[in-house]
């Protein structure tokens, strides 16, 4: 018995026909083209006269029709009752292009198959823009470990007679070669550190080098604890922190978040000795957490600001590279979350982030 032809309402045929974009079609149960739009010429090359009575498996490059792919592909929307795909397919030339599309069962009122309807679009574009994009980001890191790696060595020669010079003449020559002196040694320490994040920045949250694995918070927050201890006794703190849950992340980099917001926490405490308190709630399938404390605040102008590369609210009398809050954004989209900032000048600030709940 013949494949009835798929149904198409008036409608349906007006909006599939004024498409230009995207090829849209028709196809018995059997898989053969009944119906052909202009973005389906505009995409594949073919005439509505040459596609249409072939069997679909045509757009397919021959070593996929030789595999099966075209029949897979509709058995597999027969089933689910649509199959999505990326894929190389092939245009009337002979060319192949990458495209993305849907196939999907299209089924009579009493159930039975009728045929399938198949939208497909030519991605190349986006598949070398991804392309480029990705050689891009690869190109930066490497950049950004040669010049982390590279620069260490110089800089580590020039702290050194940096601080030759003031252990041996500090105090022997006058009060503005003293000061000289000083600058000198606190600029290449601050320059080591800069290339440090720098290259932590830049490995942060990639994907080669994020391995999850059930965790338990509390073990990572008492890690960076351990960590900060030195700081948080020096400048008189506490840190304390509620029952925490388990979660999939990277224990490394969970880590290295909450040493980041635990450092600037210490660092931009007020005139009263830091509390900072850690705490967890699950809403909608995601797990909050809130690192609290009692410091000097923030603006809600710069809530967002401080969260980019080498953005600092502080002056330069106050330790860090301005690096740190760009890391931790890192980190947490990098494992599903995102992060923000809830504060007001003189009344503390507490950061926020989510993480996907681990069952």
């Amino acid at each position: 018995m013949a494949n009835p032809t798929v149904p198409q309402p008036d409608f349906c045929r007006s909006i599939v026909q004024s498409t230009t974009e995207y090829a849209m079609l028709f196809l018995s149960s059997a898989g053969v083209i009944q119906s052909w739009n202009p973005g389906a010429e505009r995409v594949f090359g073919y005439t509505e006269a040459e596609a249409v009575g072939q069997h679909y498996s045509l757009l397919f490059r021959e070593e996929d029709r030789a595999s099966a792919i075209p029949q897979t592909e509709l058995e597999r929307a027969a089933t689910d009752g649509s199959a999505s795909n990326t894929r190389w397919l092939v245009r009337k030339s002979g060319r192949a292009f990458w495209a993305e599309g849907i196939t999907t069962a299209v089924r009579n009122i009493d159930g039975t198959l009728a045929g399938y309807a198949k939208i497909a679009r030519n991605a190349s574009e986006r598949q070398r823009m991804e392309q480029a994009l990705e050689r891009t980001n690869d190109e930066l890191q490497r950049f950004a470990f040669t010049i982390s790696h590279d620069l260490q060595e110089p800089l580590r020669t020039v702290r050194s007679y940096a601080e030759l010079l003031e252990r041996r003449y500090k105090g022997k020559i006058d009060e503005d070669a003293n000061e000289f002196i000083h600058y000198m040694v606190d600029g290449t320490k601050r320059m080591g550190q800069l290339l440090k994040d720098i290259l932590a920045y830049s490995q942060a949250g990639r994907e080669d080098k994020t391995r999850p694995e059930p965790t338990q918070a509390a073990n990572v927050v008492q890690w960076a604890h351990m960590n900060v201890d030195g700081l948080l006794k020096q400048a008189g703190g506490t840190l304390t922190w509620d029952p925490m849950p388990t979660v999939m992340v990277d224990q490394t980099q969970f880590a290295s978040l909450f040493q980041h917001l635990f450092t600037n926490s210490i660092k931009f405490r007020s005139t009263e000795a830091p509390k900072i308190h850690v705490s967890a709630v699950r809403s909608d399938g995601m797990w909050e957490f809130s690192v609290r404390d009692n410091g000097v605040g923030v603006d809600p102008e710069y809530h967002e600001r401080i969260f980019g590369v080498f953005k600092r609210l502080a002056n330069r009398d106050v330790p860090g590279t301005g690096i740190g809050l760009a890391i931790c954004r890192k980190i947490v989209e990098a494992h599903g979350g995102k992060i923000w900032f809830e504060s007001q000048p003189g009344h503390g600030s507490t950061v926020k982030f989510t993480l996907p709940a681990y069952d």
